[in-house]
């Protein structure tokens, strides 16, 4: 019971800091969608790339239903497919998620935080799969998930709500990529 009021408590929190993204043509056509997350309490997140590659507009709204617009491209990672960007927002209270120190394990207990039409209601609870290395994230893992590009950006968090690595996912059929968290500290940005 305690550890199940524990992992409740982790999702409640960290479902506050996880974002959904949308880019629009200029005749309000969607065009893409993607997940993140937010990292500060003043509006930087870390969302996929390709929703930038096209559109007119982007709306990043949170599991809360607030929207926001983005106001800076900050850093854009493209073999990672991942960006950082400033919201559109004075806020200097929003919730966040804070990278975890400690790099994942294989076998790992993890949350995924996916787009809300994915996974069960985009949350899925999991174990971190395979781990490996790729030249420009460093280290890697499959995540036995099933999941799109709307996935990808995604948050996973480990048992404390940290933020400990972000999905990687095109195709529905095969695993998502878990990238680390410390990908925020690459080189390649």
């Amino acid at each position: 019971p305690a550890f199940t009021q524990r992992m409740v408590d982790v999702i409640n929190q960290a479902e506050k800091a996880v974002v959904s993204v949308k880019t629009f043509s200029a005749n309000g056509t969607l065009l893409k969608e993607g997940s993140g997350c937010l990292l500060s309490a003043d509006g930087i997140a870390i969302i996929s790339a390709h929703c930038l590659y096209e559109g007119d507009s982007i709306n990043i709204t949170t599991r809360g239903d607030k929207r926001y617009g983005i106001s800076t491209i900050l850093q854009v990672h493209p073999q990672a497919n991942l960006a950082l960007v400033k919201l559109n927002t004075k806020s200097r209270d929003l919730p966040f998620l804070i990278p975890s120190r400690p790099v994942f394990k294989e076998e790992q207990e993890v949350i995924t935080f996916g787009h809300p039409s994915e996974l069960d209601g985009g949350v899925e609870f999991g174990r971190i799969g395979t781990i490996g290395n790729f030249v420009y994230f460093n280290r890697f893992a499959h995540l036995p998930i099933k999941t799109s590009a709307k996935s990808s950006g995604a948050p996973v968090v480990n048992s404390r709500g940290e933020l400990t690595g972000i999905v990687n996912a095109y195709e529905k059929k095969k695993n998502a990529l878990l990238l680390d968290a410390k990908l925020l500290n690459d080189s390649n940005w």
